[in-house]
């Protein structure tokens, strides 16, 4: 488990609004704050007037992208390196779980050569 500094509290669970979306996110404006939002299939929910996101669902595609260019350099090592830069145990938690996901999904990197029988027997036997 990842230990996290106590006294640092978590806002995840609290809401934006898409402006304030368009500023984390450096975005010129909440048009293509909305856009980036749909893209990345958030919710959006209406309060009224304005249209709010759960910052963790922010945060976590944010992190999701960081965190794919970790897979690839270091593939076997890319949760625990995570682990040391992330700040939110709880988004943490989530981009692993999505991200193992699809992780399942990959092409195989390596191409297996069969000389035998047996080798075949074994190969279908896993692979099955």
């Amino acid at each position: 488990m990842v230990e996290f500094n106590s006294q640092q509290e978590s806002k995840s669970l609290s809401f934006l609004t898409i402006n304030e979306v368009a500023i984390k996110l450096k975005l010129r404006d909440n048009e293509v704050a909305t856009k980036w939002i749909n893209e990345k299939n958030i919710p959006i929910h209406k309060d009224r007037k304005r249209y709010l996101v759960y910052e963790i669902d922010i945060d976590v595609e944010i992190d999701k992208i960081f965190v794919r260019s970790l897979q690839n350099k270091y593939p076997s090592d890319w949760k625990e390196i995570y682990k040391k830069v992330v700040k939110d145990q709880a988004v943490y938690e989530l981009v692993v779980l999505s991200l193992s996901g699809e992780l399942c999904s990959r092409k195989n990197t390596t191409k297996l050569q069969l000389t035998s029988e047996e080798d075949n027997k074994l190969f279908n036997q896993l692979t099955a």
